[in-house]
């Protein structure tokens, strides 16, 4: 995409209610940050479909699959938390994206 949006600097939460309502625009949306490995995923490089693993806050034990498996988030949504998905778990996972400074995922 040739736009580039900030989500931190704007006021309006993105959640998947707004992104079925917007498919036209979200195609045109990117992370404001380019993916670097083992930097924590934050809001400025927050994607769905990004390749994440546990990050430095990760306080969910081997719910993951253990230290170094590779997930991918399938959910965002805003404030309510993201979600990702890991090759052993059972369901998606709820991770903190900077809430309390807590990064529970870093780029994989």
């Amino acid at each position: 995409p040739t736009l580039r949006w900030n989500p931190s600097s704007s006021s309006v939460h993105l959640d998947s209610d707004w992104h079925d309502r917007s498919s036209s625009v979200s195609a045109y949306l990117s992370a404001a940050q380019s993916f670097t490995p083992g930097a924590a995923v934050t809001v400025d490089n927050l994607q769905p479909g990004m390749y994440v693993q546990r990050g430095r806050d990760w306080q969910y034990g081997d719910s993951d699959g253990g230290r170094g498996c590779i997930g991918v988030v399938v959910k965002v949504q805003g404030a309510e938390g993201t979600y990702a998905a890991f090759p052993k778990s059972d369901g998606l996972i709820r991770c903190r994206i900077g809430v309390g400074n807590a990064f529970d995922l870093q780029v994989a």
